[in-house]
């Protein structure tokens, strides 16, 4: 008797977890990342959307600038984009309900200025020269 009753226990727990599941609202994030300046629209930007300091869903800007989240359980997020010539964004705090939630985001360009490098070859350049004369030599 007492496997029969474990039985059904197990049948109906696992008959009523999707009911569960399905009572379970989620919304959905969007919105478009473009230049502050020029109103240009930033295409394949990562966009991170973080709770309580865990990352719980990531996205990337399409072609035309447009990200879309899905199924976003209700509650308070934070939203980070790091894209290259621009400043990092954090938009903390988002309230993101039920329902779809638009969210445009205009980035800033960066104004630090990138360090130049310059990387002097002298000894491979002269090594490539000497091997083409051997090959040239080989040949004749």
């Amino acid at each position: 008797m007492k496997k029969f009753l474990l039985t059904l226990e197990m049948v109906l727990a696992v008959l009523y977890s999707p009911l569960c599941a399905q009572n379970i609202k989620t919304a959905i994030l969007q919105g478009k990342v473009f230049d502050k300046e020029t109103n240009e629209e930033i295409s394949f930007v990562p966009i991170v959307l973080i709770q309580d300091g865990i990352q719980k869903a990531v996205s990337e800007t399409n072609e035309n600038g447009e990200y879309i989240i899905p199924e976003i359980l209700a509650g308070t997020y934070d939203l980070k984009i790091v894209c290259r010539k621009y400043q990092p964004m954090i938009i903390k705090n988002i309230s993101i309900d039920s329902s779809a939630t638009e969210l445009d985001v205009p980035m800033l360009k960066t104004t630090d200025k990138l360090e130049v490098i310059v990387v002097i070859a002298d000894k491979f350049i002269r090594l490539m020269e000497l091997a083409k004369e051997l090959i040239e030599l080989n040949k004749n």
